[in-house]
Parts: structure tokens; sequence; C-alpha cells
């Protein structure tokens, strides 16, 4: 956290001057707004102010086409982040209920709560049915791969104990920023042709990826809309593990299968069908109970069960955040 100070006012009324040395005091609702983290952007546009974004930075990752749009059009501009001192940056938990703290800022409460209240109901709901479904639990990693840092020589995690720690894995999740095909993620786990074959989920042809919607330039989604729409996310890992669920023919936003050559979506402006104005919904399944029985196929193969546990023992499903939720992260080091 900043453990910084914000006096919010209402717009036309006395600022308060009995306020700590320090304080940063902002008349509300907030007119003009500027962003350094993709991540806010979905926030604000949930709460239907996405007019209000006058300008961002890092143009080439901002996912939503609306956006791009108001890029393109030279409605909103691009800043450097480095020019920050106008700004407010807001380092909270990442996930839906986030939306409530930005409400704040444009007398938008009482949306602020129904927008968080409807994600946690959903992503429970979500939680709830997949926990019902019959049959055995296979193992899910998330994994990523950080190269050695030049300033830390100390690094615990080996690539051989990284290996023999997912051997046995029935499907992984790479989060490696830079490894956008199958042969990449093979190269910088160490994965040979003549391994592969004892790992399970090369087996399984189950690598998936959270790159599954993209920028021309890369940019990932993942860090913009999936922030807050955690229940979205809930739903993309159920049809991930579970085919035929949550529903059939459910169609999955971030999570892509390289082993099965599933390629990214690619956003653009030419994907934005209302206004910066129009309040971005909620991408996520509707869950009203338990699920349907599964019908139909799916692209993703199943293994007879859906996840509930992870290397540890762990339910996942106690885990609000989509950051955390089935994450058994391990960092390693190639060549250790």
């Amino acid at each position: 956290m900043t453990n910084e100070a914000f006096a919010l006012y209402q717009y036309g009324t006395p600022a308060s001057t009995n306020l700590p040395n320090g304080t940063k005091v902002f008349a509300v609702p907030v007119a003009k707004v500027a962003t350094l983290q993709t991540s806010s952007n979905t926030y604000l546009e949930a709460l239907g102010v996405g007019a209000n974004i006058m300008a961002l930075s890092e143009e080439q990752y901002v996912s939503s086409p609306c956006l791009q749009k108001g890029l393109a059009n030279n409605f909103i501009i691009q800043i450097s982040s480095s020019n920050a001192t106008f700004m407010v940056q807001i380092l909270a938990a990442p996930n839906g209920s986030r939306v409530e703290f930005y409400s704040t800022w444009f007398n938008l409460e009482d949306s602020g709560n129904k927008i968080s209240a409807s994600i946690n109901d959903n992503y429970n709901c979500l939680r709830r049915a997949a926990a019902n479904i019959n049959g055995n639990k296979p193992v899910v990693s998330w994994v990523s791969y950080s190269a050695p840092s030049e300033y830390t020589n100390n690094i615990p995690s080996t690539s051989k104990d990284f290996l023999v720690a997912i051997q046995n894995v029935d499907m992984i999740i790479d989060e490696t920023y830079l490894a956008p095909t199958l042969s990449d993620i093979h190269s910088i786990f160490g994965i040979t042709n003549a391994t592969a074959p004892t790992y399970r989920f090369v087996a399984n042809q189950a690598i998936l990826r959270e790159d599954g919607i993209q920028t021309v330039a890369g940019g990932r989604d993942w860090f913009e809309s999936a922030v807050i729409f955690d229940d979205a996310v809930l739903a993309d890992v159920i049809a991930t593990v579970w085919p035929g669920y949550p529903t059939a023919g459910y169609q999955r936003s971030w999570l892509r299968n390289v082993a099965k050559g599933e390629t990214p979506k690619i956003s653009t402006a030419a994907n934005c069908t209302g206004s910066v104005s129009t309040p971005r919904t909620d991408p996520a399944f509707a869950c009203s109970g338990n699920f349907a029985a599964k019908s139909g196929a799916s692209s993703v193969q199943a293994f007879g069960g859906f996840v509930v546990y992870g290397f540890d023992g762990l339910d996942i499903f106690a885990l609000r955040s989509a950051w955390i939720v089935l994450c058994v992260m391990y960092y390693i080091s190639i060549g250790g």
C-alpha cells in the first residue's frame, strides 16, 4: 500500500481544511481520469465512466476495444507512466470487490456495491456447483518460469526439482509471459522429445496459457478485464478441467490449450460495439444452481473429475481471488 491519505468532498461544497499534512484532496465526482495500469480500465468501464478516461499509459497493452477506439480517434491520449505527479495509483488486492473503491470517486457507490455483489454471488454459485460434480480430481498446477536475477544467486528451486514436481500433474496452466507456443514451453522447462512422454500433462495434451485474448502487440486481457471478473475466470477454469461444464458449448475467454493448437483471439477497436460510456458487462456464465448434466463435445480433454485440490490439498474454492484459484506457483531457474 502507498500509505497515502485521501479526502473526498462533494463538488460545489467547501473542502475540509482540518486535515493531516500531506492529505490529497479531491472533489467528487471526478470528471477526468488518467490510468497508469490496464487493470484499472475495466473497473471504470464497468461503472460506466469509461468516457471519463482522458489519458492512458502503455497504449499497446490496452485490450478494451472501446478504449482502443478512443485512442485511435484521439479522444484519449497516451501518457508516460513516469509523469504521475497528479495521479492516484491504487494498489489494493486485485479482485471484483475493488470496484467499490473506484465507485467512491464518482458518487457511484450503489452501482459499485451491486457490481461487486453480483460478481461475488456468481463466483460462489459457480464454486458450489463445481464442487458437486462427481468424479475423480485431477491435479492442476499453475506454473511460471522466472529467469534468474542478475542480483540474486541463491535461487532455491532448480529445474530438476520443478520437473520432478510436475511430472505427474494432469494439467498445467502456464503464466510465463514470453512463451506463446508449445515448443517455447517445452524449451524453457527443459522438456525434450525424449522426456516428453514421461509427463502426464503432455500425454493428456493439457497445457494451457492465460493469453487467450490479446492486443495486436501482445498485451493480455488477463491483466485487464480478468482482474475484475473473477467469476468469469472461475468459469474458464471449470470449462478447462471439466469439459461440458459449466454448460455445453461453453467458449473459454482467457485459457487456451497450446497443446491442441488453440490460438489467441485478437482484440481491436473494431470489436467495440457500443461506446466508452456503455457500462462493461460481466462476461461470466450466469450460474443459477447446480450445472445441468454434461452434454456435447468439448475442445478440452476430460480427466474424469473436477479439480478441488492442489498439490498440498488446499481447498481452492475457499480462495476468493482469481489470482490464487488453483494456484501452485513454481519459480524456476533452468539449469540451476
